[in-house]
Order: C-alpha cells, then structure tokens, then sequence
C-alpha cells in the first residue's frame, strides 16, 4: 500500500524527547522530506537555499541517484574520461554520470550526448529510480511511459508530488521522491533505507534523529548572549527547531537546552524542565547516574549529576529545576529561587510518594500525577481532597514551592484551517502545546497537522490558555483524535456472571477481536463496553484492554487511494486503513485497498473515526 512506510521525523523526535511518557506518534512532513535528505547529502542547499521550485537538470539527477546508493560514499576526487561529447572530464558531474550510466540507471542519447543540463521529466525520473531499485521493464505492465510510470506511484514513490508525464521535475518533487524512495520496496523485496545500511524495523520504519546523532554537538544551556557565538555557522544560515517547531534565533529563552549540527547547520531547542521535591537518587548520592524529581526518575548528564551529587548544592528533600535535554535527560539543575513557570494538564492518578529526607525521617506526600499539555506526566505534591482523576489543573511555581489548582472547563469550538494553525478565529501559537484526552482520561501529544481541516465541538475542548496577544499556547481536547487508540472488529464477547453464575451482573466480560489481521482475546472486569460484533476501537494500558468504542459507519460507492465517498460526502482514508472480507458468521479475511475499489462485486462499508475511514467491510454482492 502506498504511504504506509515513513521515516521518523526529527521535528517529531524533538517534541517527543521532552515527552518521554506520552506514546510517539510520528509524521511525516515538508520539513522533515527535507532535512532527511539532506542528512543524507542526496539534495544539497545553496547560497540561495534549498532553491525549491527549480527544474532538475539530468546531471544534478544523476548525483541524486548516486548520493542515494551504496555508491555514495566511493566517490572521491579523481575524475572520470570523458563520457559523451557533451561530458567533458572536468566536468562538475562527470563522476556521478558515470557511475549512473554504469550501472544502468541512465542512458544517453544515439547522437552520443548526455545532455546533462537538459531538465528531466517525469518519466525519465520515474525510470531512473525504479532501476535504482532493481526494477527492470520484465516487470512491468504495459509500454514506455505508462508502465513505468504505474509502477512507480504503485510503489508511493510519488508520494506528495502532483507530477504529470511530460512534466519538469523540480527540486521539490525530488525532495519527495528520495524521501519516499527510502521507505520503498527493492525489486528483490528489501526496504531500500535497509539496502544503504540504515537499520528499520517491521514496517520499514528509520529514524531521522539516528541520521545526524553521530555528527551532534551538545548539549549546552543558554543563559545570555547569542547562542550563535557557540556555534561554527551563522543564525542567518541555520535551520532552528524550538521544541520540535520552526523558529528563529529570537524565540531562544533563558535556560533552554540546545544542541547543533554543523554538516546540516540545524540547531534544535529544548524548552522544557520539571520542578519539584528531589526524592531519590541511583545508585548513591556519591556518584548518582539518576535521580527522582517530582515522581519521575530522570539521566543525568555530568552537569546535573554533580550538582545532585554529596558534592553539589542539592540534597535529598530539596525543591529542584531540571532542565531537560533531547532525550529527556537531565542536562542541568538550577535552583528553583532563579525559576518560575506553569503547566496545564489533566490528573491522570492520584496516589503518595515517600522519601527518606536528610536527617533520616521518612516524608509521606499527597501527590497527583498529571499529564501535562507537552505530554510528560509530572507527579506533584497538593492537597487531594478535592482532586479526581479527569481534572483539569494548573501547576504554577513562585521560586519556592508549586500550588496544584483545579481548573474550571473553559470550551471553545470551530474548524481548523487547512495547517491546522488556527481555530475557528482564534490563532494557535507557533509553539502551542496539544494534548487529546482520551475517554479513561490517558493523554497523549498531538500536532497541528493532525488536526488541519478537522470541525471541533465545544464538547470536544476541556480547555485552553491564552497569551497576551490572544493565541492559543496550550490546548486540551477530547476524543478528537486516534491517538492511543486501535481500530479492529469484535468478533464476539462473552459475559461471566461469577462462579456460580448467578450474579446480577457480570463480574467480567470476555472479548474475541480481530486487529491488524491478528486474533486476540482480552478480559475486563465488570461490564461490557456495548456491541456484540462489527468495527470498533480498543484502547490498551500495559497490554490490557480498557475501553471499546463504537465507529461510525457509512456505504462506500468509490474508494481510491486516500480518498472514498459516500454519495456526495468526502472521506480521509487513513494511511493504515484495514480492510475486511467477511467471509461467514464471525469469520473476516484481511485484504487491500485494491479489493475494496470492487465496489460493483462488493457492498462496501466504511467505518469512520472522526473525519477519517479507518475500517472498510466488504461483503459480496
């Protein structure tokens, strides 16, 4: 299926290192095609930029090619003897065309020229690439260029583009197809990125950050001046990431944590710290590698190590800052005295925590745990007596000690525009942090992007805070997306009315289900969610089934990649859609999208989430 294989952005990444217990969800975008690629060298900036809208000539696609192949690495200084009449050997290219030409990617022309400065077209890219990948013309169907231009978006490979045969391809379509072709299947069945070296998992999933990990330089806490006097490259030449999110060298404030990459000239940000009691640390205060602050037991870099340490400023008991890094790791410490701030969240448990203190007591606390708006779930002391789990609360810090507030719901409602940047009429801030809650009250992190196009209810807002120029800077929906949740079928369920069976209610509820194809059982306590059989949703915690939702459904007359209708109303299909045969009483066959197109053999329903298809039945006609 197309789309399905993505690479794990690093602007994803960021957000999630200060998330370290939200569920990552990544997504790929304009941004992160981009910076893969050049992570990569295969597409290389200018003194004018990425230079995007340009056509790519047939030589800067031969380099493409190579910087995309096991070639890439081989290159060295020496030239090539001249290859066509027009490829002289001091030729920019001459090298990369060679290497092309050799291994049967490209050709020239009968007349014995290259025409390297010609600019390729769709179907000469598309070719190209598919031999990248092995591909040959035996497998495919039809004649030069259908067939291989078929092929090609069969693959995804055209992913994000809207080129047409005959048509220029330009430097941003070629962002995209070198993105997608990491993510694609050779001819011999490999993901490709695997054939270059790059690890992936089942899905042929890589990760970004692992792409420039090696070449990073950090991390340091900025405290005053310019950033950019610590750094070989200029602001006016680097690409800034402020908590996962474009932003510029102004956005930078005191005590955040930054790392760079000089080759990528990338600088990423991280504003993001905790605040509360230091309760433990592992294996000793004499030399500790971690330490528990506020509930959650955090890696300490050198720095926060020492001054946590026998030997530092901070001691068991103490009300501490940490300022966090990448990956969640504790970077610094700072006394609370120097640090003021807030978060907003939803209580997600309430429980104590204990610490042996200094002079050898032992405290006991009342402590909630609070799944703030930037996804990490932060533990506080407060008085619990009028707090439950599902509240929304404010934690504000005055230099000293943190205050736990109970927050009245505060609605909005509207439709999100096309970006996903505002609401109704109200602007979300650049970095505005979102979290959707869903309805056992877990939380986890969502992004604008995610949220583009989509009507939100009041119903679906539990609140949101405001800055002095009225934009929303942290957002807390409800049931909006399908983050934390799996979408399947309920094959059947089976009540137990207790031992002897005589009970009023029943003390489980047995459910037999289909997800992703695979069987599964799961038991829950007490009653049932609803429904017998048919689509719905599940949510897990530690592996064990907490809640059952029901899905909308709608007949289907046209299903295409991405898009299916339902008369005149529109869908989203979503990129891991399933599909189902149902072949017999509460029998399913997993099949494709291709299938489900059959509208005239099939009745085709769709289950929606949202204003997504997540679910399609077919049953014969």
């Amino acid at each position: 299926m197309k789309g399905l294989k993505k690479i794990a952005s690093l602007a994803c990444a960021a957000v999630f290192a200060v998330s370290a217990f939200a569920t990552p969800v990544f997504a790929a975008d304009s941004q992160t095609a981009i910076e893969t690629v050049r992570a990569l060298g295969i597409i290389d900036g200018d003194g004018t930029g990425m230079n995007l809208t340009g056509n790519v000539s047939r030589a800067e696609f031969a380099k493409m090619l190579v910087s995309a192949s096991v070639y890439s690495d081989e290159m060295g200084d020496e030239t090539a003897s001249s290859l066509y009449k027009d490829v002289k050997k001091d030729y920019w290219a001459v090298e990369y065309i060679r290497v092309a030409v050799d291994n049967g990617w490209m050709t020239g022309y009968s007349d014995g020229t290259f025409r390297p400065e010609q600019h390729i077209k769709y179907e000469e890219a598309a070719t190209a690439t598919l031999k990248l990948l092995g591909y040959d013309p035996s497998t495919f169907a039809g004649v030069f260029p259908s067939a291989q231009i078929s092929k090609f978006q069969s693959l995804g490979l055209d992913d994000n583009t809207s080129l047409q045969k005959g048509q220029y391809v330009t430097r941003n379509d070629c962002v995209n197809i070198f993105y997608n072709l990491l993510g694609a299947d050779t001819a011999d069945g490999q993901v490709y990125a695997s054939k270059l070296g790059y690890s992936v998992d089942n899905s042929g999933n890589i990760n970004y950050s692992s792409l420039v990990e090696n070449d990073l330089k950090g991390p340091y806490v900025y405290e005053t001046g310019s950033i950019f006097a610590n750094i070989p490259f200029a602001a006016s030449d680097a690409v800034i990431y402020r908590n996962g999110v474009i932003s510029t060298a102004s956005d930078i404030q005191i005590y955040d944590v930054y790392y760079y990459n000089e080759a990528l000239k990338t600088v990423w940000i991280y504003a993001n710290s905790v605040t509360g009691t230091y309760t433990a640390a592992s294996p000793s205060t004499a030399n500790p590698t971690s330490a528990t602050v506020a509930g959650t037991t955090y890696t300490l870099e050198s720095t926060a190590a020492y001054k946590l340490s026998d030997l530092g400023s901070y001691t068991i008991g103490d009300t501490v800052t940490l300022l966090l890094g990448k990956d969640g790791t504790a970077v610094d410490v700072v006394s609370t005295s120097r640090f003021s701030g807030s978060f907003v969240g939803i209580v997600s448990s309430i429980g104590s925590d204990s610490y042996t203190n200094e002079a050898g007591a032992k405290i006991i606390e009342s402590v909630v745990n609070v799944t703030c708006t930037d996804g990490v779930v932060r533990t506080y002391q407060a008085n619990t007596d009028n707090l439950k789990v599902g509240d929304i609360v404010a934690i504000t810090f005055d230099g000293q000690n943190n205050s736990v507030q109970r927050q009245a719901v505060k609605r909005i409602n509207g439709t999100f525009n096309s970006d996903g940047t505002k609401l109704g009429s109200r602007t979300l801030a650049a970095d505005c942090n979102i979290i959707n809650v869903n309805q056992d009250y877990s939380a986890a992190v969502t992004y604008k992007s995610k949220l583009a196009g989509k009507e939100i209810s009041t119903d679906n807002v539990l609140y949101y805070v405001t800055n002095g120029s009225g934009e929303i800077t942290d957002l807390i929906l409800y049931d909006v997306t399908s983050d934390g949740k799996q979408f399947g079928i309920i094959v059947s369920k089976q009540e137990i009315y207790g031992e002897d069976g005589m009970a009023e209610e029943p003390t489980a509820t047995i459910y037999n289900y289909i997800i992703n194809g695979q069987s599964g059982t799961a038991t829950v306590s007490g009653n049932d969610f609803g429904g017998d059989h048919g689509a719905a949703y599940f949510q897990f915690r530690n592996n064990e089934l907490i809640y059952v939702g029901r899905l909308t459904s709608v007949s289907l007359n046209n299903i295409s990649y991405g898009t299916a209708s339902s008369g005149s109303k529109k869908y989203d299909v979503s990129e891991d859609v399933q599909c189902y045969v149902k072949t017999g009483a509460k029998q399913y066959e997993q099949t494709n999208l291709a299938t489900a197109s059959n509208t005239t053999k099939y009745n085709v329903t769709g289950y929606v989430y949202g204003d997504e298809v997540v679910l399609i039945m077919l049953t014969e006609r």
